[in-house]
């Protein structure tokens, strides 16, 4: 694997776990479709995943990806059609296939499949999850 190529899976691990954390504040449907912060922050991960691996299916020898293209046309889909993005759908997406890309990500960078990274530190340092959720007092 190239330095560009584990750049951009690492980029696309870093990506998933702010996904997670990000879901954390709404851990359901109902409070995911009511949150735009969340909403947004989530979006913009997804563009980061589909562009780093647009990106990587443009080097030489690019480790497989299962469902690459489908992952690119998603993040077009939410940069070009962000008048038509559906959260159930989005929600979906971060149900069913996040874990998997996660998965085959780890392996392919060489990570632990059980790594639970740290509370990523723009979180901690701004203590966004006491202020993220709505209807929360501090």
């Amino acid at each position: 694997m190239t330095d560009p190529q584990r750049k951009y899976l690492i980029d696309v691990s870093e990506a998933i776990q702010h996904i997670e954390s990000f879901i954390e504040i709404a851990p359901g449907l109902e409070e995911y479709k009511s949150n735009l912060l969340v909403r947004r922050a989530v979006e913009r991960e997804l563009e980061i995943i589909g562009e780093a691996i647009n990106q990587l299916l443009h080097t030489d020898s690019p480790p497989d990806i299962l469902n690459a293209s489908r992952i690119v046309d998603m993040r077009n889909r939410v940069i070009h059609g962000y008048d038509t993005v559906d959260d159930a759908i989005i929600w979906g997406i971060l149900q069913r296939y996040i874990p998997e890309l996660k998965e085959q990500v780890y392996a392919v960078i060489g990570i632990n499949p059980s790594f639970q990274p740290r509370q990523p530190t723009a979180l901690r340092k701004l203590h966004l999850l006491d202020h993220l959720s709505p209807g929360r007092s501090r």
